[in-house]
């Protein structure tokens, strides 16, 4: 009975009658509707992205997230099981999905993914508890002794830097001091951005982004009138992220997280660098990036990596 009316399925074998029993019984105790056991992986993942969705942990998805979640599920998740009806999906058909990731990067994000889509599913009513098709399921890269995903250890091209971006798992390495770039090192790189571009501000950039914490985004979308100069502080209260359609837009910072950060009056090598910071605003409108693309708009990170970063890197030998 469901709903004050009574309903009733089919099966081929005693087997397969027995296990339908289980799963509308399953729904019926949990308050859902019998008829998702008729529902297809391509339908679980529609409600995984669906933005009416309210995600754990958080209100919504950033921009950025949503555009990435669906990335990977259109590349690997779909073509997998999206065919398949969720009540017959088993640890087998996720493991597939797993197997088909590159890198271990990959297969780490692949891997949140996969599961943070079961457990909507679970919630939702599309996958039951009882099918426990994450059991076992763990990346190809992950079967050295003593388990865990493979760590990987090596110099890293500055032409890849870009390409890598939030890919890089700094849980994976832990950063020494020796690692850290030294002062002579980012201030030469400081001033090879500026000799490349013919622009003084260059210098500016590196050295500022370097002494007050600010990530790529954050710097990109900073505006003159977020900079407070009388007390050397920055408002971080913008990010800019590249779609994945390759366009340019502002959104909150990384983790909806507004802050306040400063930037020291002298570098550790002794450069003014509160004297720069006057200079450039005193050379901008309040509502002006501090750091534009070439034609006055917002600087695209695979430009500025290309024209910019890259080739001044390889000049002063960046680590």
């Amino acid at each position: 009975m469901e709903a004050g009316r009574q309903r009733d399925t089919t099966a081929v074998s005693r087997r397969e009658a027995i296990a339908k029993a289980e799963g509308l019984v399953e729904r019926l105790g949990r308050g859902m509707a019998t008829d998702l056991a008729r529902s297809s992986g391509a339908d679980l993942v529609a409600h995984y992205l669906d933005p009416e969705r309210t995600p754990p942990r958080t209100d919504e998805w950033s921009e950025r997230h949503r555009g990435e979640q669906k990335r990977y599920c259109d590349l690997y998740v779909n073509p997998t099981i999206g065919h398949i009806t969720c009540a017959a999906l088993t640890p087998a058909d996720f493991q597939r999905i797993l197997d088909q990731a590159s890198s271990p990067s990959v297969a780490k994000h692949l891997r949140s993914t996969i599961t943070a889509l079961v457990h909507a599913g679970l919630e939702n009513g599309l996958i039951l508890a009882r099918q426990d098709v994450l059991r076992g399921v763990r990346p190809k890269h992950a079967d050295q002794p003593g388990g865990g995903a493979r760590r990987v250890r090596r110099s890293i091209d500055v032409d890849e830097l870009d390409d890598l971006g939030d890919d890089l798992d700094t849980d994976d390495h832990a950063i020494t001091q020796a690692e850290i770039p030294p002062h002579d090192i980012v201030h030469a790189l400081a001033a090879a951005t500026a000799s490349r571009r013919g622009e003084w501000w260059r210098e500016l950039e590196i050295l500022l982004t370097a002494y007050s914490g600010m990530r790529w985004g954050e710097h990109a979308a900073l505006r003159a009138n977020r900079v407070h100069a009388d007390h050397r502080r920055l408002t971080i209260d913008r990010q800019l992220i590249e779609t994945i359609d390759g366009k340019l837009k502002l959104s909150l910072p990384k983790n909806r997280r507004r802050r306040t950060t400063v930037y020291p009056a002298y570098t550790p090598a002794g450069v003014d660098l509160a004297s720069l910071v006057q200079r450039r605003l005193d050379e901008l409108e309040p509502g002006q990036p501090l750091f534009p693309s070439p034609t006055g708009r917002w600087a695209r990170r695979s430009n500025y990596s290309r024209n910019t970063w890259n080739p001044a890197a390889r000049t002063v030998a960046w680590p």
